[in-house]
Order: structure tokens, then C-alpha cells, then sequence
């Protein structure tokens, strides 16, 4: 749990994406409580230098507020496998599950105070996290 008041400099947004058919999806971001944000490549990136980028501390406020709100910091640590239902020849439904050896792989940690949670997400995570995930990536200047 998350004791406030916390000092802008104690808050850290840090992720990795890996993406195995596009190297281009390479990178690696933070994105510091005072509003400070770096962006460069991650692994084999055709993402050539790093960039620092400048934001406001509201919005990593309002990304903090995102994350509780959708639960990150109650989230599972890995989401590598997908649960999947089928239909069996009894005629029930059962739940199965399945990993998945490629496409994007993404490490986030998020840092407020003493407070830190990281989440491996590859397959099968949330839809909310790739909401959350993609507010990111638009403060980053990485999607629209």
C-alpha cells in the first residue's frame, strides 16, 4: 500500500518492450515524478540514440492515479501464459492454458515511495494494463 505524501523525486515509471518481428518496438523508458522522461533502445533496436523528453509532473500524477485505479499494484508479476476455455467431448467447459514463444514482450516497474511493483507482460495480461500501457507510450511520444 502506498503511504502519501511521497516526494516527486521518489516516483519511477521503467519499462522495456521487446518485440522479436520489429526491432524498431525496441525500447526502453522512464519516466521520472518530476516529470523528466528518457526513451532510447532496448536489446537489437533500429532506435538509434536516447531522447529526453520533458513532461509535467500532473501528468505522472494522473499516470500514478491510472495505475491505482485499475489495480497495478495488486496485479500478478507475470503474465507469460493465457487462460483459454474450450469445450471438451464430455460436453463441459474446461479452462486450459497456453504460452506464447513470441511477439512483445514488456517489463514495467512502477516506484512511489516505498511502494515498487513490476509486471512481466507478454500474453494474456489485462486489457486495462494495455490501456494503462498505451498512456504511457503517449506521454513518451510513442504512440498517438
Amino acid at each position: 500500500m502506498i503511504k502519501f505524501p511521497v516526494d516527486l523525486e521518489d516516483i519511477k515509471i521503467h519499462l522495456t518492450r521487446n518485440t522479436f518481428t520489429d526491432p524498431e518496438d525496441n525500447i526502453e523508458l522512464t519516466i521520472f515524478g518530476t516529470g523528466e522522461v528518457t526513451v532510447g533502445p532496448f536489446g537489437y533496436s533500429y532506435f538509434d540514440e536516447e531522447r529526453k523528453l520533458i513532461s509535467t509532473s500532473n501528468i505522472v500524477r494522473d499516470l500514478i492515479a491510472e495505475a491505482m485505479e485499475i489495480g497495478f499494484f495488486e496485479m500478478k508479476s507475470d503474465y507469460s501464459e493465457a487462460s483459454v476455455l474450450h469445450i471438451t467431448s464430455e460436453g463441459t467447459l474446461d479452462e486450459g492454458f497456453e504460452e506464447m514463444l513470441d511477439g512483445t514482450q514488456i517489463d514495467i516497474s512502477i516506484k512511489v515511495g516505498n511502494t515498487k511493483h513490476s509486471i512481466y507482460a507478454h500474453w494474456g495480461y489485462p486489457k486495462r494494463l494495455e490501456e494503462f500501457l498505451n498512456h504511457i507510450f503517449i506521454v513518451c511520444g510513442l504512440a498517438e
